[in-house]
């Protein structure tokens, strides 16, 4: 009688543990699912923000064609001014002819990132010889386990060390953008007052 105890103490004990390592592989594969998936929002995030950097590019020099056509449309107002300042009780017939300098606007050249994508999940499935003993099945067992456990441990720790550095370089395009919006406000409010310029010196000629 106290040997069947011993056995049936013994197979609860065997069985306890075996859920408890069920566990930790499950939640292990689960952590690294969850980082694999951060790993490539951040990659397409990265994606969106070189898009973003190219258009506030093109945004920035259109602005610089734009103020081009503001200085020559000033300098123009300059000389009709000057021509009209030198007529006495008469009108000039001759008009001047400006071209108004075109500055075509040079796409900024797409830049596609690569990013590399995280190692996929390793396969879970843990072939088991037929041993000759329950201890012994047991123990390869939980040997199998443990390796994928460690395994999905070193590819966590990678994707993690990925996910710092594409932190680290959000941070400096997110600042670098930054600045130039700052810069390209600037810009705006400069170019708004040169237009109201030339708004009003076009008024006084009429």
């Amino acid at each position: 009688m106290s040997g069947m105890d011993n056995e049936r103490r013994l197979q609860e004990y065997e069985e306890r543990m075996r859920q408890l390592d069920d566990k930790m592989l499950d939640s292990s594969r689960r952590s690294r699912q969850k980082l694999e998936e951060a790993a490539q929002i951040g990659a397409e995030t990265m994606v969106e923000l070189d898009e973003q950097g190219e258009k506030l590019t093109r945004t920035e020099r259109r602005l610089d064609d734009i103020d081009q056509d503001l200085r020559t449309s000033q300098r123009t107002i300059r000389q009709i001014r000057s021509v009209f300042g030198g007529v006495v009780n008469w009108f000039t017939t001759d008009k001047l002819a400006t071209t108004p300098s075109t500055a075509s606007t040079t796409e900024a050249p797409r830049r596609t990132q690569e990013v590399s994508r995280p190692p996929a999940a390793a396969s879970s499935g843990a072939r088991h010889s037929q041993p000759p003993s329950r201890q012994a099945q047991a123990t390869q067992y939980r040997s199998a386990q443990e390796k994928e456990v460690d395994e999905n441990l070193q590819a966590m720790s990678g994707t993690l060390s990925m996910l710092k550095d594409m932190g680290q370089d959000m941070g400096t395009v997110l600042e670098d953008q930054s600045r130039q919006i700052d810069r390209m406000s600037g810009r705006v409010g400069t170019l708004d007052a040169k237009v109201q310029d030339v708004k009003n010196q076009t008024r006084r000629l009429a």
